[in-house]
């Protein structure tokens, strides 16, 4: 079994947990309302203050619904009893962050402040001029709006200027925009043809470097052996003309 899984879900005081049709769970406490499909094949079972999340079988599907079953069970039980916040501190020189009503008016190197408009259920915080605080009773809404992927624009300034932006756990750079994701990997094709075609040149290039050379060590062997062919022909011509002077000097003899 999932340690996970069969972990037993407790619900606390002026929390409520219903299980409709279809696996329709609602969680309703003094934070809000939360409500969420379950996978049909996993069977949930309210009894007095306990949820305990069941599954038919151990197929290999079944084991790992059971433990994210019970995990969202769970976050939904915590947000709308405790709710959720995520911190991010900016560090910059000349970066900050201020509230504007319910948005955010940051100054992160533009030519002209970022509006961060919040999405449903989402409250923000100043605390100070370089900390972020993001609220919110679903798990999900909270980490998607700190990574800027939640109908938000990315809190990532300018890459020349880049500062860190960082949750209060886990530490990480700020995201880019997805549309210079997608544009990056639209790039790519163009990059690689580009650098075929940059490869195929070279090799065409060093190619001919090689026939150069091939044909100048050729002209080379060839003057080489013309040297020797003259130089034997001249040595045969002046001994034939040698024996010819002596043979006429004996006939006269």
């Amino acid at each position: 079994m999932s340690r996970i899984g069969r972990a037993p879900i407790d619900i606390p005081s002026g929390v409520t947990v219903t299980v409709g049709a279809d696996n329709l769970v609602k969680v309703k406490g003094p934070k809000g309302e939360l409500s969420r499909v379950i996978h049909p094949d996993m069977k949930i079972t309210v009894e007095g203050a306990v949820v305990t999340v069941a599954r038919p079988s151990d197929d290999k599907q079944h084991r790992s619904l059971h433990g994210l079953s019970r995990s969202l069970i769970h976050n939904m039980v915590v947000g709308v009893s405790e709710g959720f916040t995520k911190t991010l501190e900016i560090s910059g020189v000349g970066y900050r962050a201020a509230k504007q009503g319910k948005n955010l008016n940051l100054s992160l190197g533009f030519s002209h402040p970022v509006i961060v408009e919040p999405p449903e259920g989402i409250t923000f915080e100043c605390p100070s001029a370089t900390v972020i605080t993001i609220s919110g009773i679903n798990k999900e809404t909270v980490g998607q709006t700190a990574e800027g992927r939640k109908g938000s624009r990315s809190f990532s300034p300018p890459q020349r200027f880049a500062p860190i932006v960082s949750p209060s756990r886990t530490r990480a750079r700020a995201s880019s925009t997805p549309e210079s994701m997608s544009a990056a990997k639209r790039a790519k094709p163009a990059r690689r043809a580009r650098n075929k075609k940059e490869r195929s040149d070279t090799l065409c290039l060093s190619n001919r470097i090689r026939i150069r050379r091939v044909r100048s060590a050729i002209c080379v062997c060839a003057t080489i052996l013309r040297a020797q062919l003259r130089v034997r022909v001249s040595t045969c011509s002046a001994a034939s003309r040698t024996s010819t002077h002596r043979s006429l000097m004996m006939k006269r003899a």
